[in-house]
């Protein structure tokens, strides 16, 4: 995996290859400058979980998501933004999943 560059200090180049893991060929959206990967059930309490972190703990460090067969997938910008409540499970309101972490660092 290459790592990933910053352009211009706040605008992120991503290759391919970073984003292929998450990647569902269901499409993906761009919310809140998180790239959301949806399967087939296009689960939206995957929304409320973007919500939640950025909440307790903002979203400059994430990167992408996805959700599938309980597990949700968070990519993050490098291994020391992942915040410790999220190593395991994620839990919401109406939905708890356990969690694949991924990171790419920067060059």
């Amino acid at each position: 995996m290459k790592k990933m560059e910053v352009i211009l200090d706040s605008i992120r180049l991503f290759h391919w290859g970073d984003l292929m893991p998450l990647y569902l060929d269901c499409g993906f959206s761009y919310y809140k400058g998180v790239i959301i990967f949806w399967n087939s059930d296009y689960d939206k309490r995957i929304i409320k979980m973007i919500d939640k972190i950025e909440h307790f703990h903002g979203l400059y460090n994430l990167l992408a998501t996805r959700q599938t067969k309980g597990i949700v997938s968070l990519l993050w910008k490098d291994e020391l933004s992942i915040p410790a409540d999220y190593k395991e499970r994620i839990e919401g309101e109406d939905y708890c999943w356990n969690v694949c972490n991924v990171h790419v660092g920067l060059e």
